[in-house]
């Protein structure tokens, strides 16, 4: 029987992901550093018994020896990577610290995991699925969201080569562009990027005029793990905001010419 692997089950969308799965009747393995706050994220659903939680310190070569051992119990074919910190700090502030600490969780660490799940696949011919969960600021910019932003780029630019290194073994890797989610990260900021008393300019911002559905990032998942021809995509779900086109208020632009 195969599992599917998921990081970030206890964020926001990882969360919302893991429901999808039990109601699609998957068996799913889940990872992270806190083994309360994984079982806690579990416990709400009646299927719970279907998930396996596995605890991983990554910055101790001990623990990820163990991961791997652990891993390898379970015939694994699909990987989501749902895992992030986020940081609000301009780049004249961020920490030398803080910078480790985002570029060890969202990139470092998933490189790892996909890094021994490929292996794995190629080794015992399983048709794998990678799906990366990213973000609109690897391509736009945001006051506050330099490293962030950096940590995602460089997990597209990863999952753009490991489907071109992969392809011809069956494996499909690809990354899914999110935004405008209202999602709250774990890491060192504790409110949403887009604060409540901000919501309503925000929204009118997104021109589908809606808050980014995680049933949407499902559906897309559910084409990825299915197809065999879609391989190293960017692919945008963020209610149409990486395509728009600035509006200026007219004053400032009777200004401007």
């Amino acid at each position: 029987m195969m599992y599917t692997l998921l990081s970030g089950a206890s964020g926001f969308i990882g969360s919302g992901l893991l429901r999808k799965l039990l109601e699609d009747d998957k068996k799913v393995i889940i990872l992270g550093r806190s083994a309360s706050l994984m079982s806690a994220s579990v416990k709400e659903f009646e299927d719970a018994k279907k998930v396996i939680i596995i605890q991983v310190d990554f910055s101790e070569e001990s623990s990820v020896q163990k991961l791997w051992e652990e891993l390898g119990k379970y015939e694994i074919d699909t990987f989501i990577s749902a895992a992030a910190v986020d940081s609000t700090s301009l780049v004249t502030d961020v920490s030398s610290s803080e910078i480790r600490t985002l570029f060890d969780t969202n990139v470092i660490t998933p490189m790892k995991i996909i890094s021994y799940l490929v292996r794995q696949w190629k080794k015992l011919l399983i048709r794998g699925r990678i799906i990366q969960i990213s973000s609109i600021t690897a391509e736009r910019g945001s006051a506050g969201s330099s490293i962030y932003g950096a940590t995602k780029a460089a997990m597209d630019s990863f999952i753009v080569n490991v489907a071109i290194e992969s392809a011809e073994y069956g494996i499909i890797a690809n990354s899914i562009v999110v935004a405008a989610t209202g999602s709250r990260l774990i890491g060192y900021r504790e409110k949403p990027r887009i604060p409540e008393q901000e919501q309503l300019y925000d929204m009118r911002s997104i021109p589908t005029g809606r808050i980014v559905q995680v049933e949407s990032i499902w559906n897309m998942i559910k084409i990825l793990t299915q197809t065999k021809d879609i391989t190293g995509q960017v692919i945008h779900i963020d209610g149409g905001l990486s395509v728009k086109y600035p509006q200026y208020k007219k004053e400032i632009y009777n200004d401007l010419l």
